[in-house]
């Protein structure tokens, strides 16, 4: 419901959208197929991709800048 409330509020519904994995919910295969399958079964044009880097990494990132 969170990812659906942020694209409609963005106005990305009909837009090619990556939505990023991170942490405990991009290491568990069920949450994240599940996750794919809910939200392609309405915005077919949504990817779901899994970071590469943990979660501390964009904390670090944006402190450095």
């Amino acid at each position: 419901e969170m990812v659906v409330t942020v694209l409609r509020r963005l106005e990305l519904t009909s837009t090619s959208t990556d939505i990023v994995l991170i942490g405990g919910i991009a290491k568990d295969p069920y949450m994240h197929e599940q996750l794919e399958m809910r939200l392609k079964a309405n915005y077919s044009q949504v990817k779901i991709v899994v970071s590469e880097h943990p979660p501390v990494y964009g904390a670090l990132h944006l402190a450095m800048k």
